[in-house]
């Protein structure tokens, strides 16, 4: 190997080693609400329609539901991030599959489906909350996992 490669190398590697996982923490006291049909846009459920998530989302073809919860971040250095991984059970692209909209502190920040699942978590957010869809064709929004991933 030339030093020329060596140095490339070694440069692909530390940029590697900044995007490992080195920590995932599942997040605990999610809490859900039900809601009929679309949300109304701006219209989040009362603190008192939420209740407890028990990890596993028995759902029908056609659902939606609200899923809840503040936050707890671990400790980071300075060159980290903390990411979220939403997982459906639901795998490749299809029209019909499970979908969310996710919101931080009653703010709409993105859409989340089988394809979009890793979502960055900035500092300070205090609320976050996802409008989820079960999709139209199968029951494949069954577990909705929500852990905290640390980057390096």
């Amino acid at each position: 190997m030339t030093p020329h490669d060596q140095r490339r190398y070694e440069c692909i590697n530390a940029r590697l080693c900044e995007l490992e996982v080195v920590a995932s923490v599942p997040i605990k006291d999610i809490e859900y609400a039900k809601c009929d049909g679309y949300a109304e846009h701006g219209k989040f459920p009362s603190d008192s329609e939420y209740k407890k998530f028990d990890g596993i989302w028995k759902c029908k073809a056609d659902e939606h539901r609200w899923f809840a919860f503040n936050p707890v971040y671990p400790t980071c250095s300075e060159r980290q991030s903390l990411f979220m991984k939403f997982e459906t059970g639901a795998f490749g692209w299809d029209a019909s599959n499970p979908q969310g909209l996710l919101f931080y502190d009653g703010c709409a920040e993105r859409g989340i489906d089988v394809n979009h699942t890793k979502v960055r978590l900035p500092d300070g957010i205090k609320r976050v909350q996802v409008y989820a869809y079960s999709g139209t064709d199968k029951p494949d929004w069954k577990t909705v996992r929500l852990p905290i991933m640390k980057r390096r």
